[in-house]
């Protein structure tokens, strides 16, 4: 085995001990896999050191906005049906996140190859698994664990077995394959503009790898951190106008676009996140300002509990192509 900043993590053996999925299934010599080689597929490891007051785990929920989180446990008493679920190969819509708190237990996960990739989860790691990756969980030979799930809003962790044929067209699925893609054939060129906001994580505005360009969430945050849409009046509130709000993402958009060398006519694809749908009819009346149906990109529009300011009313992320003379 190899310690991946003290996570556990090698090449799943299916050869080896068939019929015990709580076994190590390891190669003899064992292949190891590194940290980063789990990040070229999105699963993110973080390491807390002090389970009761962490300042990492603390920044991190900060940074990631997890600002809700339950306990679980999982052992030999838990149902075999639930544990059968757990193991059965499927995906989520949303990321998974776990920190182990007591006990042990293993998370696979498909590698860029789709083989399996074994990680062992022991007390202070933590592991955040991409919304639309292949994985299943099971206890190890110990079979306890006792973990903290942590989320965004309401946990959403529906789980969709591989073994559905509309599981592989699920957006998630794609998005995931993409950025798989991307981090296979290298990590692209970063793009990050100094003349309009700045990103509020270690993130780029945009990152332009296998002739695309794969752009950051927008909203219509400016510079110095205010929003277009979002006027302040007398008695401290906000008056929040949809209109005006997406006419700031998508010139925020376009501005990071012509930094990549492109433009919005270069849009393929984008997706749309509104707090309210009754805000639809006044974003497409500022989105048709921009767009026609013959030169705009392929579109969905989905509502969301909240986006990450209380200002905010939309947000859009998207994927151009390279301009050709680029």
């Amino acid at each position: 085995m190899t310690e991946v900043c003290g996570c556990q993590a090698w090449l799943y053996n299916s050869d080896v001990d068939a019929d015990n999925k709580f076994a190590l299934h390891q190669y003899s010599p064992n292949v190891p896999v590194s940290h980063e080689e789990l990040g070229r597929i999105g699963v993110l490891y973080f390491r807390m050191d002090d389970l009761d007051e962490d300042e990492k785990l603390a920044k991190l929920r900060t940074e990631r906005g997890y600002s809700e989180f339950d306990v679980v446990q999982i052992n030999s008493s838990t149902p075999a049906e639930k544990l059968d679920i757990f193991f059965d190969e499927h995906l989520h819509e949303d990321e998974e996140i776990r920190l182990c708190l007591e006990g042990s237990g293993y998370f696979d996960v498909r590698g860029s190859g789709d083989q399996w990739i074994r990680i062992r989860c022991t007390p202070g790691d933590l592991l955040i698994v991409p919304a639309g990756i292949y994985h299943r969980f099971t206890l190890d030979e110990n079979k306890y664990i006792k973990a903290m799930r942590l989320f965004t809003t309401a946990p959403k962790w529906i789980a969709l077995s591989r073994a559905l044929p509309e599981t592989e067209a699920l957006p998630s699925r794609s998005e995931h394959k993409a950025f798989v893609l991307a981090h296979r054939s290298g990590a692209g060129q970063a793009i990050v503009i100094d003349d309009g906001p700045q990103a509020l994580a270690n993130y780029p505005h945009a990152r332009k790898a296998g002739g695309l360009i794969y752009l950051s969430g927008f909203s219509s945050r400016r510079a110095d951190n205010t929003h277009r849409g979002a006027d302040k009046l007398a008695d401290g509130s906000f008056a929040l106008d949809v209109f005006e709000q997406t006419r700031g993402v998508i010139e925020n958009m376009q501005t990071v676009l012509r930094a990549a060398g492109a433009d919005l006519s270069h849009l393929l694809d984008v997706t749309v996140f509104l707090t309210d749908m009754s805000n639809y009819k006044r974003f497409n009346e500022a989105y048709n300002l921009y767009f026609t149906a013959q030169s705009g990109p392929a579109r969905t529009t989905v509502a969301v509990k909240q986006l990450p300011h209380p200002n905010l009313l939309i947000e859009i992320k998207g994927v151009a192509a390279v301009a050709k003379d680029v």
